[in-house]
């Protein structure tokens, strides 16, 4: 991902289609890390912003 982002491309991490061991973890990367680097969204925001 931020291969990408350093690249120039719009990332978007899908938030309820990843995991991670540890649950803090991946809250804190959700809500602090990612979203320096990538657009952090739902798969319904996702799909909603298809229609």
């Amino acid at each position: 991902m931020r291969g990408a982002f350093d690249a120039g491309f719009n990332v978007v991490v899908i938030s309820d289609a990843i995991t991670d061991h540890a649950v803090q973890r991946l809250s804190w990367s959700l809500e602090r890390s990612l979203p320096m680097f990538a657009e952090v969204a739902t798969t319904a925001e996702i799909i909603d912003a298809q229609s």
